[in-house]
């Protein structure tokens, strides 16, 4: 006896134009790609000064493009950088004793700080790469 299969046309397919549903395989992807491009960005020496406050824009438009995101998987992404590398960062950075010793509210404010540029610039450039490549080819 075989088991049951659904035709082809009960199967879901994917999300409908407009809607808020999100495809969490895409957005780890995407997670992915924007946070390791935007950590690479600063390894060079000497560019570093340039190409590392740039790397989530980078990351996140290069994430963005390369999987297609829509808006509100943008918005995810986005929300995912910032919880993942924008707030841990100060308070990694002064345990490693790369900041000097300062208050913990001040760890604090460069979290927000953090959380928000990292999140803002990686999310927005996320839903313009995935503009863009969705422009380039209709799916």
């Amino acid at each position: 006896m075989r088991a049951f299969r659904p035709a082809a046309s009960n199967v879901p397919t994917g999300i409908a134009e407009g809607s808020i549903i999100v495809s969490w395989s895409r957005i780890i992807k995407a997670t992915a790609i924007a946070v390791v491009i935007s950590i690479i960005c600063l390894l060079p020496p000497g560019i570093h000064f340039v190409s590392g406050p740039l790397g989530p824009l980078i990351g996140g438009y290069f994430a963005g493009s390369r999987t297609r995101l829509r808006p509100s998987e943008a918005a995810v992404v986005g929300l995912l950088m910032a919880l993942l590398v924008g707030i841990p960062a100060p308070i990694v950075l002064r345990e490693l004793n790369i900041l000097p010793p300062i208050e913990t509210i001040a760890i604090v404010f460069f979290s927000a700080v953090g959380a928000l540029y990292f999140g803002g610039l990686g999310g927005i450039a996320a839903g313009l790469g995935g503009r863009a490549a969705q422009r380039e080819q209709p799916s």
